[in-house]
């Protein structure tokens, strides 16, 4: 399935990514996040296939209530092997089932909603959402000094668009 390829493909970038980082890097706040580390944006999109893959065992997901573990946003080790655990589970699917997504979008508590979705509609979604944190990652990055790619945190419709200039 090219879903579970490319978000797989996605995490070993988001992987390489880390792994270009400093400790220092990593924790680093900076003022240009409003004070954040990469490490709270990398904990951020990480978490959110983690919750996919526990949902994926209850049918039924909710990133507004996932773990939001410190060890993800401050130990790029540890960072990187839960994507790996993540990745094995994206390995392991083998067709696509249904799950409840569950959110509460008011601003008081327990107004949970509950929209019936489906294991690769939630995928969908955290590609979509991974990229665009890749791009406040790489305003981060870019104030670190570091280069990198003018694809990074873009979306593949616009990065097929841009091509498609070029070549005209």
């Amino acid at each position: 399935m090219n879903l579970i390829i490319e978000n797989n493909e996605l995490l070993d970038d988001v992987k390489t990514l880390i792994q270009s980082l400093t400790d220092e890097e990593y924790n680093q706040q900076l003022s240009l996040l409003s004070g954040a580390n990469l490490g709270q944006h990398f904990r951020h999109l990480i978490e959110f296939y983690i919750e996919i893959q526990n949902g994926f065992k209850q049918n039924e997901v909710s990133y507004d209530k996932r773990k939001r573990d410190i060890n993800i946003e401050t130990n790029r080790t540890y960072a990187i092997n839960s994507i790996e655990k993540v990745q094995a589970f994206l390995n392991a699917v083998k067709e696509n089932t249904p799950i409840d997504f569950i959110a509460d979008y008011s601003t008081q508590k327990n107004k949970d909603e509950k929209i019936t979705s489906s294991l690769y509609r939630e995928l969908a979604y955290v590609l979509e959402h991974t990229i665009h944190h890749l791009a406040i990652i790489k305003i981060g990055l870019i104030s670190l000094g570091k280069e990198v790619s003018e694809n990074l945190g873009v979306a593949p419709s616009t990065v097929r668009y841009r091509s498609s200039l070029v070549m005209k």
